[in-house]
């Protein structure tokens, strides 16, 4: 595993979470907070779930075990959630430009939010973080489109044709 390419990962997931931002403070309340049948209640709670996963496990990157969500995860403004993702990323950002290709062969040892202890290398749990964010955009693009909403495309492929020539 190269470090470039966590890192193109990730940068990756800071653009695709970043258009799922604006497609979402576009959106009215009622549509932000209504029920949608899926894995979560709604588009709000969707989104506050990938923000806080992704503030959860840069804790355990950093040898914190949280125990609960972050205090701001129960029904926030869309607002709050872009400015957590803001520091979430640049906090990253910072952690992951000190890594070395070495560093991601090193087991992580850490405990999920009940206490129990896990055990993975780094560089597989960098890799479930971009998964799981992915698994749940996809979850807000059926759940804007079931509000009638056209949700941002964020395609891994779309990513490097934008980004090809920079």
């Amino acid at each position: 595993m190269k470090a470039d390419e966590i890192r193109e990962l990730y940068s990756f997931n800071e653009w695709a979470n970043k258009k799922f931002m604006e497609a979402i403070q576009k959106l009215d309340e009622e549509k932000y907070t209504s029920e949608i049948k899926s894995s979560f209640s709604s588009i709000r709670e969707t989104i506050a779930h990938i923000v806080s996963a992704e503030w959860i496990w840069l804790q355990r990157f950093m040898g914190i075990n949280p125990s609960a969500r972050p205090d701001w995860y129960n029904n926030p403004p869309i607002k709050v959630l872009v400015e957590k993702l803001n520091e979430i990323e640049s906090d990253r950002r910072n952690f992951l430009s000190g890594l070395n290709d070495e560093d991601f062969k090193k087991m992580l040892d850490y405990k999920l939010l009940n206490g129990k202890p896990q055990q993975n290398t780094l560089q597989e749990t960098l890799r479930h973080v971009v998964n799981h964010s992915t698994y749940h955009r996809g979850q807000l693009a059926t759940l804007f489109r079931q509000i009638n909403e056209t949700p941002p495309s964020t395609d891994l492929i779309l990513y490097y044709r934008i980004n090809r020539d920079k």
